[in-house]
């Protein structure tokens, strides 16, 4: 699956695609994780990963935590869920 937006385009991995339709993730959410914001943090075992968060008023200020590869064109989202840990510390 992939979603077009206006700076690039990402790809989702079947367990990206299956969590945001469980989990009731919007596409314009992982959005602006991707593009909207500067917060993203390099996985620290694996240098082809960034997990990059977003804040989403929508839902109740919840942090949506997606997990991406960087190092492929369009980038692949590997997960997105909602992180109740970072909403205490963003």
């Amino acid at each position: 699956m992939s979603a077009k937006t206006d700076h690039a385009q990402f790809q989702l991995t079947l367990h990206a695609e299956v969590a945001i339709q469980e989990r009731e993730i919007h596409s314009e959410w992982i959005e602006l994780a991707l593009y909207g914001t500067e917060d993203h943090v390099a996985d620290s075992s694996d240098p082809t990963k960034k997990h990059a968060f977003a804040r989403i008023p929508e839902f109740g200020g919840r942090v949506l935590h997606v997990v991406y590869n960087h190092e492929v064109r369009p980038w692949l989202v590997i997960s997105a869920y909602f992180d109740k840990r970072e909403r205490l510390r963003r």
